[in-house]
């Protein structure tokens, strides 16, 4: 019975997800803005630091339904916060979004007529976010990490230090500390990508990504 109830199970998946059928060639492509940096993305200009991702596929076969393609849902699994939200439900084949992605990502067709919802496309992962950024070499030489035990962002060798700025990957300012020393207390920040931005009294600026 269970063999039967499986087999049957199997057939209507299939005759469901073929009713549906997903889009296919999905891409996903990222940009850095630096901090003393702009550049467009979505139709907005924006200014740095922060990440502009690209994110393409290509429509599915409509011959083999009689379901009509209203729209698609674009998927992110978060590996930090562990949790799924949908970024966005475009009608074009194509979505450009101020955000940096750390995780899984994949595209649905929506249909109607009747309703349903395709399988997932190609599931990409993207597991960092680097940063290109052009430093002195007397700052290539400083060292800023993040410390896990002290929940904390800690500068070696921190003569000197104006103020310690800390961004998202969305360019947003999530924390300011000016005559910050050597270290800055991020404990209550979420888990997640950063770029700190630190100003020494020489004009010197250091730029480092972390993972907190």
């Amino acid at each position: 019975m269970k063999t039967l109830f499986g087999i049957l199970f199997v057939i209507i998946a299939s005759t469901a997800f073929a009713q549906f059928p997903p889009p296919t060639n999905f891409q996903f492509s990222y940009e850095y803005i630096m901090i003393d940096q702009s550049g467009e993305c979505a139709g907005w200009w924006l200014y740095g630091p922060t990440y502009c991702s690209h994110f393409a596929w290509d429509a599915p076969n409509a011959n083999s339904t009689n379901a009509t393609l209203e729209n698609y849902k674009l998927y992110y699994f978060d590996f930090y916060t562990r949790d799924t939200i949908v970024l966005a439900t475009p009608v074009e084949i194509f979505f450009d979004m101020e955000i940096g992605i750390i995780g899984e990502m994949w595209v649905t067709a929506v249909y109607s007529n009747p309703y349903g919802e395709s399988a997932p496309s190609e599931i990409l992962v993207n597991y960092d976010l680097p940063i290109s950024i052009d430093e002195s070499p007397s700052a290539e030489k400083r060292v800023v990490y993040y410390n896990q035990s002290l929940q904390a962002v800690i500068i070696e060798d921190a003569d000197g230090v104006l103020e310690i700025n800390i961004y998202s990957v969305q360019g947003q300012l999530v924390q300011s500390q000016k005559s910050a020393g050597s270290s800055i207390n991020v404990e209550h920040l979420p888990g997640g990508p950063y770029v700190v931005e630190i100003t020494f009294d020489n004009q010197q600026v250091v730029r480092r990504k972390i993972i907190k």
